[in-house]
């Protein structure tokens, strides 16, 4: 079965005035602020519509996509990172994610064109079976486990649930990995088919935000 949990996570936001206007429009269920980029494929920007849909539908036309390990044990609950989407509108002002994506380093290195944009990289789809789970995972957990979505909140309001949909999809195409995720919507959990190697967590940083996550898993299933 999934695990369902709650669990602190900074890993939100995106700055600047026009991505405070795109949350609001997205929240008021106008235009969704969102960017195609299949930047790990042929550069492309992709809009939504017929040619988003093959891209969800068929990621393996291309070769790319694998996890990222860690290199430290700065998240000692998993060896292996996962960001088929990145980018979030959360705004918390803590935000490691975003303060990556847009630091020097990773701007010159064009690694997110975007800034933090919300993006879909569909390339990335085919990282769990590209990578394979090292022989360290049968007697230590953290070698099958996979932040996913550590660059975004893939169940935020902003986030077509195609988007979501392909990402699952993904997971329970490869139940030799545990697929981990973090939200500050847990919410949206309840509107989802959640495969059984998957384990869902909320962001709980701050007292008020208890109540709701926990009325937000009972729903789960």
């Amino acid at each position: 079965q999934h695990h369902k949990g709650a669990a602190g996570f900074a890993g939100e936001a995106a700055r600047g005035k026009g991505s405070r206007t795109a949350a609001r429009d997205a929240l008021e269920g106008r235009d969704r602020p969102l960017v195609v980029d299949d930047i790990q494929h042929d550069g492309r920007l992709v809009g939504r519509g017929e040619d988003e849909r093959g891209m969800l539908l068929s990621p393996s036309q291309g070769d790319g996509g694998a996890f990222n390990q860690q290199k430290n044990e700065s998240i000692e609950w998993a060896q292996w990172s996962w960001n088929p989407v990145t980018g979030c509108l959360h705004n918390c002002p803590y935000c490691y994610a975003r303060d990556i994506a847009l630091s020097e380093r990773m701007q010159q290195a064009s690694l997110y064109p975007n800034g933090f944009d919300p993006t879909f990289r569909s390339l990335s789809l085919n990282g769990p079976k590209n990578t394979k789970v090292p022989k360290e995972a049968a007697t230590d957990t953290r070698y099958r486990n996979v932040f996913t979505c550590s660059m975004a909140d893939l169940f935020g309001r902003w986030v077509p649930v195609e988007w979501i949909n392909a990402v699952m999809m993904a997971a329970r195409g490869n139940p030799q990995w545990n697929f981990l995720f973090l939200t500050k919507f847990p919410q949206r959990l309840a509107e989802i088919e959640i495969p059984d190697n998957a384990w869902m967590g909320t962001t709980v940083d701050m007292q008020a935000r208890v109540k709701n996550a926990e009325k937000a898993f009972e729903k789960v299933n």
